[in-house]
């Protein structure tokens, strides 16, 4: 699988059965374009879940820390996780500061199911920090099954729950 990034495209990969889940299962992960103004954001994600939803997809919301400007609206986080959402933030997001106070709403109130480094692969400009974010968490005293489940979250991917076909 990669990250899906939620553009004009998006649909037609979609149709032509072009969109890769992780490990074939029924997730994807999902991304918004944050050049975008921030309300198109949210309307074009709204539309975006309600078609991948429909079809029988489990959308994780990559680093959804990046699409507010300010402060992470609580009530939408939960109403995007009750209708089916994983919510993903990223390590560096933990690591620096002004990033943490954004995500630490998040965290305080269990609304995140994966943190993940971003870093694409082993040849570029993120880095693998995963250990860092692990001493962060447990330096803020987070509960331990806690901090176990967002940095090592096993993803039901039981081969019965693949999607084979897509309309």
């Amino acid at each position: 699988g990669s990250e899906i990034k939620l553009d004009e495209g998006t649909l037609e990969l979609f149709n032509h059965s072009l969109i890769y889940t992780i490990n074939e299962s029924r997730y994807i992960l999902i991304e918004c374009d944050c050049t975008l103004p921030y309300h198109y954001i949210f309307d074009k994600l709204e539309e975006y879940l309600n078609i991948f939803l429909n079809k029988g997809y489990r959308p994780i919301i990559a680093h959804i820390e990046r699409y507010f400007k300010d402060d992470i609206d609580l009530d939408y986080i939960e109403y995007l996780i009750q209708k089916g959402c994983l919510i993903q933030i990223n390590t560096n997001s933990l690591l620096d500061k002004k990033n943490y106070k954004k995500v630490q709403p998040l965290l305080e109130h269990h609304l995140v199911h994966l943190v993940c480094s971003d870093a694409h692969s082993l040849h570029n400009h993120r880095t693998l920090n995963m250990s860092e974010a692990y001493h962060i968490l447990k330096n803020k005293k987070y509960d331990n099954q806690y901090i176990e489940d967002i940095l090592n979250e096993l993803i039901e991917l039981k081969k019965e729950k693949k999607i084979t076909y897509l309309e």
